[in-house]
């Protein structure tokens, strides 16, 4: 039994082959153009949202008074968080100054006193130069006579009374020589009270900076998270009581293959797509490349690189590190610290 035969026109057959040629050019030409692209323009879906954040801490010990702000709330620079007790702060600030005001008391004292003593001290020497003056005289005086009591002039005994009066003299002069040496070694200083004072000043600063710490004010604004506190509790400087998101500091972390690194650099464009809204598109511009990630056996060893495991363990990943993305502001209300993005760099 034999089947017709239809013979294939030449012409359809070389068109088919035309079309399937036009087929595979193109898959291969489409091919082509997507890994050109993600050549000139990488991509990672490896991503995270983030942002600075403050760890905010008592400043000094004691029990929380009031607490200001709550989960998740807004703040501005310079907003009230939360208050300590002040009151032992306020009693250690009241007693420095009493110590201020003893210790300056007392050397307006001393500084009295050795007033006294230097006038004591000049009266001291004007005695001595006055007893000098008396025993030059009385000296003098003798000089004189000496010959006349020799010529019989004059007579014996006010030779005796002008040496005598001349001996009077100089004990005069010791005396008061000794005075005055003891009145100049009276004279105090106030040097050991201001060092004293100084002490003191210092004691009554740290007091006033203990007693302003006991109230926590916004360094930036933010959003508060991680609110752990309330009135009544015992909080201590090292434990910090809650978190605040700095509005001002968002940025995304990608991770990109080692392959990829030699097309990113700082300043080129990034566009970055956050997967809870990802039909709103955030500019941003690569502002550093990291240079060195852990491997597992640095890991163990407490090295403080970046670690990015590998997906899996049989087959040699290309290593990814990170690259660090400034977002443009303004921002958008929905970034969350550690939402997951995907980026594209290079121009949109």
């Amino acid at each position: 039994m034999t089947f017709p035969t239809e013979h294939l026109d030449p012409r359809k057959r070389y068109i088919g082959w035309a079309v399937l040629a036009g087929i595979v050019v193109a898959a291969l030409a489409s091919t082509w153009a997507v890994l050109a692209n993600l050549s000139d323009k990488p991509r990672s879906t490896d991503a995270f949202i983030a942002a600075e954040v403050a760890n905010i801490s008592a400043g000094v010990p004691g029990q929380i008074s009031a607490v200001h702000v709550g989960e998740n709330d807004l703040v501005a620079e310079g907003d009230l968080l939360f208050e300590i007790d002040p009151s032992n702060y306020e009693l250690e600030k009241a007693q420095a100054e009493a110590n201020v005001a003893a210790i300056q008391a007392a050397i307006r004292e001393a500084e009295r006193a050795i007033r006294a003593e230097s006038a004591n001290a000049i009266s001291a020497a004007a005695e001595i130069e006055r007893a000098t003056q008396n025993l030059n005289l009385a000296q003098a005086t003798v000089e004189r006579l000496r010959p006349l009591v020799e010529q019989g002039i004059a007579s014996q005994q006010s030779l005796d009374e002008a040496e005598t009066a001349a001996a009077d003299a100089a004990v005069s002069l010791q005396v008061a020589m000794q005075t005055a040496k003891a009145a100049d070694e009276l004279v105090k200083t106030t040097d050991v009270l201001n060092a004293n004072l100084a002490a003191a000043q210092a004691a009554l600063a740290i007091s006033e900076h203990m007693l302003s710490r006991t109230q926590i004010f916004a360094p930036f604004d933010g959003k508060a998270v991680g609110v752990s506190i309330v009135a009544g509790e015992w909080v201590l400087p090292d434990a910090p009581v809650l978190s605040l998101i700095n509005d001002a500091s968002w940025y995304a972390e990608a991770f990109f293959k080692e392959t990829e690194l030699t097309e990113i650099r700082h300043g080129i464009p990034a566009t970055i797509w956050i997967l809870s809204n990802p039909d709103q598109p955030i500019a941003g511009t690569v502002r550093s490349v990291g240079w060195g990630v852990q491997t597992q056996d640095a890991l163990e060893l407490g090295s403080l690189l970046p670690f990015v495991p590998p997906t899996t363990d049989w087959v040699r990943l290309a290593k990814r590190y990170p690259v660090h993305i400034e977002l443009e502001a303004p921002f958008p209300d929905f970034l969350r610290v550690g939402a997951s993005a995907t980026i594209s760099l290079g121009t949109p």
